[in-house]
Formats: structure tokens, sequence, C-alpha cells
């Protein structure tokens, strides 16, 4: 428990702003959130017509873009991390097969990402002590996932209330 005093000096009362003062912004914020929709359905239409079999050269020949291929893409990539989660959420293209996604870049800005393939890791040719040094780190990455699951199942259990001043 804590105990909080305060001194009121003055109170102000609820006022709607005029329209002349805020008129600006709302215009602004309505072409906004047109233009955010109207992105929005462009992807998802870009995106229906590149599943059905349409090059991403001729789609971004029609919006003024181009088509970025990016072989060989890491998770460490220095790419947007959105763009590099749709990649891998994605899944695996079967043979002659396409698997293509879109993803928001920015608030009226999106991207198709299309995967043309998945190469597996592999351990072969990794020395002894650089197998040891990959062990180590899922395992880490292993225990903090199962440190992470334990708080959240205790602070679903019992109430728990973190001191900030004392941290």
């Amino acid at each position: 428990g804590q105990i909080v005093v305060l001194h009121v000096v003055e109170v102000v009362p609820e006022a709607q702003i005029p329209l002349e003062q805020v008129a600006e912004q709302v215009r602004a914020d309505l072409v906004a959130d047109q233009l955010s929709k109207a992105s929005e359905a462009q992807a998802q239409a870009l995106l229906e017509r590149a599943r059905a079999g349409e090059s991403l050269d001729t789609l971004a020949g029609e919006v003024g873009r181009t088509v970025a291929q990016l072989p060989g893409v890491t998770r460490q990539a220095p790419l947007p991390p959105a763009l590099i989660s749709e990649a891998f959420r994605l899944p695996p293209p079967a043979e002659g097969e396409q698997s293509v996604g879109v993803v928001r870049l920015g608030p009226d800005r999106h991207a198709l990402v299309k995967v043309t393939a998945v190469t597996e890791g592999s351990l072969e040719g990794l020395d002894e002590e650089t197998r040891k040094a990959l062990l180590g780190q899922v395992a880490q990455a292993r225990a903090l996932v199962e440190a992470e699951g334990f708080i959240r199942a205790l602070r679903r259990e019992y109430t728990v209330t973190v001191a900030e001043d004392r941290l």
C-alpha cells in the first residue's frame, strides 16, 4: 500500500475543442485513414493475383515499383523485422508452387513477399566446438522460453506486485 497526497490548484472544466482549432488535424487523420485502407485493399488484391500465379514483376510494374530478389535471406538479414517475420512465417513452397504473403511496412505501405525455396539447416561440416556452442545457444533459448512460461503461469495463479522503485 502506498499513500499519495495531492493538492489541487485549479480545476478546468471539461470542454469540447472548437472545430477550427482541430480542423487540420481531423483532415489529416481522415486522409491518412483513407490512404491506409486503400493501401491495404490494393495489397490484398495484389496478393490474390500473385497467389493466382501472376508474376511479381507484372504486379510491381502496375504500381510503379520494382521487385527486389534477395536470395539466401536469414533471420538476421538487415531488412524490416516485419518483412523477415512474414517470410519465415510462410510455409515452404511445394515443388512448382510459390508461397506468397503480404506485410504491412507502414500505415500506407505494404510489400508482397514470395518465398521460392527453403534451405534446411545442416550441421554437416561443423567442428565439435561449434556444435557445442550451438547446442549451448539452443539450450539457453529453450531455458528462456521455459522460464517465461513459468513466470506467466505464476502470474495467472498469484497476484504479483512489482515495486519499480526497488529495482
